[in-house]
């Protein structure tokens, strides 16, 4: 009826407005809106890969594997930095290849790295990521820069959910047509 209105600080510093119960929120203030901040920026610590906490956690997916297909929680590249960033600054940033985008990505890409070790030690059936890399009829950025920005870090983030021989469910939305090749590799 109008009257949800939410202002939340995520772990990452975004700062998201809300305005339906339940629905994903819009950015409204971003950490790295200025660039001259990379160097104090400091990620949230992924979740943990061992301790009682994830035994508490590893116990529960253990009795829910009984019954259903388990997924744990991979991250999200794409959707992270245009948390961290404006989603046309991060668009300029990627095309112009700085060095600051680079940077942040590989904050984004370590941080995936963390929780996909962390699902890996619950012993989910497989590990889930998204990202949006594609609009109804083209994709966001072209896929020779999705090859050079994207599908390294994809790799390195999907290594150990391959090597421990789980799939990896990755939701993609749009037309992403020209990667798919890419993303089963």
């Amino acid at each position: 009826d109008g009257r949800y209105h939410a202002f939340r600080t995520d772990e990452w510093g975004t700062r998201w407005e809300y305005r339906i119960p339940g629905i994903w929120g819009h950015p409204v203030a971003w950490p790295l809106g200025d660039l001259d901040q990379l160097a104090q920026y400091r990620a949230p610590a992924p979740p943990p890969a061992s301790g009682p906490q994830l035994e508490t956690e590893r116990a529960a997916v253990a009795a829910a594997k009984r019954t259903w297909y388990t997924l744990g929680g991979g991250g999200q590249l794409f959707e992270q930095l245009r948390a961290l960033r404006k989603y046309e600054d991060v668009l300029v940033d990627i095309a112009a290849d700085t060095p600051q985008i680079n940077r942040i990505a590989d904050v984004v890409t370590e941080y995936c790295i963390g929780c996909v070790a962390h699902a890996l030690a619950l012993d989910v059936d497989a590990v889930a990521f998204g990202d949006d890399h594609g609009t109804q009829e083209a994709m966001i950025v072209s896929p020779a820069t999705f090859r050079r920005f994207f599908k390294p870090r994809y790799e390195a983030i999907f290594a150990p959910v391959r090597a421990a021989g789980k799939p990896v469910f990755f939701h993609v939305c749009g037309h992403v047509a020209p990667i798919l090749a890419d993303l089963k590799q």
